[in-house]
């Protein structure tokens, strides 16, 4: 997902590649965010099983508002929202399977 997006910031809208990692930085930090603030909680209400289905659903979600991207798109009408909800998806996902993971 990130090297595509890359790939179609530079090629087809143009940026530089300073430019396209920089319109990758609000869906990192949305993700640094929600895995260092927000999944612990989450984890304790819900425990380690539901949040990565809802995760990996939300997750899915966001790949495929990926193919809703045309080519002559613009970066906030159409790229800025899929990393978002991806990014929100991830989070769910991989920080309780990972949790999860390294219980014995």
């Amino acid at each position: 997902m990130w090297f595509m997006l890359n790939l179609y910031l530079q090629q087809v809208l143009g940026y530089g590649p300073f430019e396209a990692g920089s319109a990758l930085l609000p869906m990192t930090a949305l993700i640094m965010l929600l895995m260092v603030g927000a999944i612990a909680r989450i984890i304790g209400r819900f425990g380690l099983r539901a949040p990565p289905v809802v995760g990996l659903g939300v997750l899915a979600v966001g790949i495929g508002l990926f193919g809703l991207i045309t080519s002559d798109g613009g970066f906030v009408p159409d790229v800025l929202w899929a990393p978002f909800v991806a990014a929100a998806g991830m989070s769910l996902a991989y920080v309780p399977a990972l949790n999860a993971g390294f219980r014995p």
